[in-house]
């Protein structure tokens, strides 16, 4: 459903499931042709929860190295203007997103 959401957008171009030399990324929105002088563009992980469940400590940071695997990726490595983060979904009502450095 994030993804239908996405493709609404006129200011990115979503992709899913982005091939690397060092996994999938589950969402990467690339700036869209359309309007070059957007500063950014993101590279999204995401987890899913049943309702009754939390992300661990350990989690979170499983996921903080997939996204450093993904910034060392020949898609990625280049690029400056790359912001990464990671979104939690828990049951149907709850989410936490935290952003990593650039």
């Amino acid at each position: 459903m994030l993804l239908a959401c996405l493709f609404q957008s006129n200011v990115y171009v979503p992709a899913s499931e982005v091939e690397t030399n060092s996994g999938y990324i589950d969402i990467y929105l690339y700036r869209s042709p359309l309007l070059p002088e957007v500063k950014y563009e993101w590279l999204f992980e995401l987890k899913y929860f049943k309702a009754n469940e939390k992300p661990s400590d350990t989690q979170r940071h499983e996921a903080k190295e997939q996204l450093k695997k993904y910034s060392s990726s020949y898609l990625i490595k280049e690029k400056k203007d790359v912001k990464k983060a990671v979104i939690f979904f828990v049951g149907k009502n709850e989410y936490e997103l935290f952003e990593e450095e650039v």
